[in-house]
Protein backbone atom coordinates (compact mmCIF):
# COMPACT_ATOMS: atom_id res chain seq x y z
CA UNK A 1 0.00 0.00 0.00
CA UNK A 2 1.28 3.45 -0.85
CA UNK A 3 1.60 5.87 2.06
CA UNK A 4 -0.86 8.71 2.50
CA UNK A 5 0.08 12.15 1.25
CA UNK A 6 -0.01 15.06 3.67
CA UNK A 7 -3.28 16.28 2.16
CA UNK A 8 -4.83 12.80 2.40
CA UNK A 9 -3.79 12.65 6.05
CA UNK A 10 -5.39 16.06 6.67
CA UNK A 11 -8.66 15.00 5.06
CA UNK A 12 -8.74 11.67 6.91
CA UNK A 13 -8.08 13.44 10.23
CA UNK A 14 -10.81 16.00 9.47
CA UNK A 15 -13.28 13.19 8.74
CA UNK A 16 -12.38 11.33 11.93
CA UNK A 17 -12.70 14.50 14.04
CA UNK A 18 -16.03 15.46 12.44
CA UNK A 19 -17.52 12.01 13.02
CA UNK A 20 -16.21 12.02 16.60
CA UNK A 21 -18.00 15.29 17.33
CA UNK A 22 -21.17 14.94 15.25
CA UNK A 23 -21.68 11.14 15.05
CA UNK A 24 -22.37 11.42 11.30
CA UNK A 25 -20.04 11.89 8.36
CA UNK A 26 -19.05 15.30 7.00
CA UNK A 27 -20.24 16.71 3.70
CA UNK A 28 -17.81 17.78 0.97
CA UNK A 29 -18.22 21.38 2.12
CA UNK A 30 -17.54 20.43 5.75
CA UNK A 31 -14.27 18.83 4.64
CA UNK A 32 -13.42 21.92 2.57
CA UNK A 33 -13.98 24.15 5.59
CA UNK A 34 -11.94 21.94 7.93
CA UNK A 35 -8.96 21.59 5.59
CA UNK A 36 -8.91 24.85 3.66
CA UNK A 37 -9.32 23.10 0.31
CA UNK A 38 -11.02 25.48 -2.13
CA UNK A 39 -12.44 23.01 -4.66
CA UNK A 40 -15.16 20.38 -4.26
CA UNK A 41 -13.60 18.35 -7.05
CA UNK A 42 -10.27 18.26 -5.21
CA UNK A 43 -12.01 16.94 -2.09
CA UNK A 44 -13.75 14.28 -4.20
CA UNK A 45 -10.41 13.33 -5.74
CA UNK A 46 -8.83 12.91 -2.30
CA UNK A 47 -11.84 10.92 -1.03
CA UNK A 48 -11.54 8.59 -4.01
CA UNK A 49 -7.83 8.11 -3.27
CA UNK A 50 -8.57 7.39 0.40
CA UNK A 51 -11.16 4.84 -0.68
CA UNK A 52 -8.69 3.21 -3.10
CA UNK A 53 -6.15 2.98 -0.26
CA UNK A 54 -8.73 1.35 2.02
CA UNK A 55 -8.92 4.18 4.56
CA UNK A 56 -12.60 4.93 4.01
CA UNK A 57 -15.68 3.43 2.37
CA UNK A 58 -18.41 5.40 0.62
CA UNK A 59 -21.95 4.40 -0.27
CA UNK A 60 -22.77 5.54 -3.80
CA UNK A 61 -25.54 8.10 -4.31
CA UNK A 62 -25.99 8.73 -0.60
CA UNK A 63 -25.12 11.92 1.26
CA UNK A 64 -22.78 11.81 4.24
CA UNK A 65 -21.99 8.17 3.66
CA UNK A 66 -18.27 8.11 4.52
CA UNK A 67 -17.24 5.30 6.86
CA UNK A 68 -13.71 5.19 8.25
CA UNK A 69 -12.28 1.67 8.05
CA UNK A 70 -10.04 0.03 10.66
CA UNK A 71 -7.04 0.91 8.50
CA UNK A 72 -8.22 4.52 8.47
CA UNK A 73 -8.59 4.55 12.23
CA UNK A 74 -5.06 3.23 12.67
CA UNK A 75 -3.45 5.55 10.09
CA UNK A 76 -1.35 8.41 11.36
Amino acid sequence: MTPLTVREQEVLLAIRKFIGINIFAPSIRDIMEATGIKSTSHVRFILNRLEEKGMIRKVKNQARSIVVTLEGLNAN
